[in-house]
């Protein structure tokens, strides 16, 4: 018998336009003494363990948090005997879109003799659907990370220790909204298995964007407006300019040192000084 461990886009008030960015969407610490109860828990191990659920709040006397008191957890007992281990743990509806960035801290236990697994799914449909067998992944169609796929053991291989992960959200075709679910996906494993023991998961975050520019993020006239409001100095329409450059240029070095503030704002007395400062900035950001 095998003896295992039991334990953005922001919108700026000073000139009103859409200004491409990071924004934090979900920060989750597990420091509620229990798992989420806004998540969604699915346990197709087959055959299912006394864990029905799959995942736990993490015992400390395993191993401590990340950060705090608090981790989810997952382990053998997701199965029972000799056991195909699928527990997912599924975030709730998320905005996806490209250059979002998903990550977390994860670990096993010191000197881990029963290697574990872990992977990372999305879902464009905003559904918990993960099926019902163990190899079922529902319309969790898109593998966005998977920690230790040969089930390998050592540190090297699944960490040992904390260790943070990260992915870049791409190929996805227009900004939806989706999920995001941690799928502890092991063979062989349970009590009596050859692989399996005990995983934690702390600090997750995801940050939506940042979004492509397009003339869509120059709010109609929101820089008219401050640099240009009698149409007397420069081309009248400064956020068609503006919309154009965005859409056919992406290097910051091809603003010009103070080219536009030379036109539109010379006495630097009317709006922000630097303009051309604030369109390189706007640029990177893309």
């Amino acid at each position: 018998m095998q003896i295992q461990q039991l334990a953005t886009i922001a919108a700026s008030a000073a000139i009103l336009i859409a200004v491409s960015g990071a924004t934090a969407q979900l920060t989750e610490g597990f420091e509620g003494g229990a798992v989420p109860a806004s998540w969604t828990y699915t346990n197709n191990s087959n055959p299912i363990g006394t864990l029905t659920n799959g995942w736990f709040n993490g015992n400390l006397a395993v191993f401590p948090a990340h950060t705090g008191t608090g981790y989810l957890g997952a382990n053998f007992q997701s199965g029972a005997g000799v056991s195909d281990l699928s527990s997912w743990a599924i975030l709730p509806s998320l905005p996806l879109e490209n250059g979002s960035e998903f990550s977390f801290w994860t670990r096993t236990i010191a000197s881990n003799a029963y290697p574990d697994r872990l992977q990372v799914r999305m879902n464009l449909l905003d559904t918990t659907n993960v099926g019902t067998l163990s190899t079922d992944v529902g319309d969790f169609t898109t593998l966005l990370l998977d920690i230790n796929p040969t089930l390998a053991i050592g540190a090297s291989n699944y960490p040992e220790a904390w260790t943070q992960f990260s992915v870049t959200l791409s190929g996805i075709a227009a900004p939806t909204t989706g999920r995001i679910a941690f799928r502890y996906f092991v063979d062989n494993g349970g009590p009596f298995g050859n692989n399996s023991n005990f995983i934690g998961v702390d600090d997750v975050n995801y940050n939506v964007g940042p979004t492509a520019c397009s003339m869509a993020d120059v709010a109609s006239d929101s820089l008219d407006i401050i640099y240009n409001p009698n149409g007397a100095v420069g081309p009248e329409d400064l956020d068609a300019f503006i919309a154009g450059f965005i859409s056919n240029n992406t290097n910051i070095s091809d603003v010009a040192s103070d080219s536009l503030d030379s036109i539109y704002n010379p006495n630097g007395f009317v709006g922000p000084e630097d303009l051309d400062a604030f369109i390189a900035s706007f640029i990177t950001g893309c």
